[in-house]
């Protein structure tokens, strides 16, 4: 699935796994695959290669806090690789990588 397919407003950041000598990202999320009609979040991974950079602010008190109504307010991924945001309740990612993709675990 392509990245700027999906909608992650509302969503929670559930983990975040670094394979330094891979250079390999992933974020565990749960995100509502339709956004104005799916009652519930589905699983997913957000899976960089190549990375050449992450860097992460976030207050973790904030994050549990706002899981309920979701903890990521929206991202701008990169398409053709270069840095992606994403922008949390109170924080934000930003990981440079060569790809990202999505997998969903629906």
């Amino acid at each position: 699935m392509k990245a700027e397919e999906i909608e992650l407003h509302d969503a929670t950041m559930d983990g975040l796994s670094i394979n330094y000598p891979k250079r390999r990202v992933e974020l565990s999320i749960s995100y509502y695959p339709e956004a104005e009609n799916s009652k519930t979040r589905v699983p997913a991974k957000i899976v960089f290669k190549g990375v050449e950079n992450v860097s992460e602010v976030a207050n973790l008190i904030d994050l549990e806090r706002n899981r309920s109504a979701g903890n990521i307010a929206y991202w701008h991924p990169a398409t053709k690789g270069g840095t992606t945001y994403i922008y949390l309740v109170s924080g934000v990612l930003a990981i440079t990588a060569k790809s990202v993709k999505v997998k969903v675990h629906a």
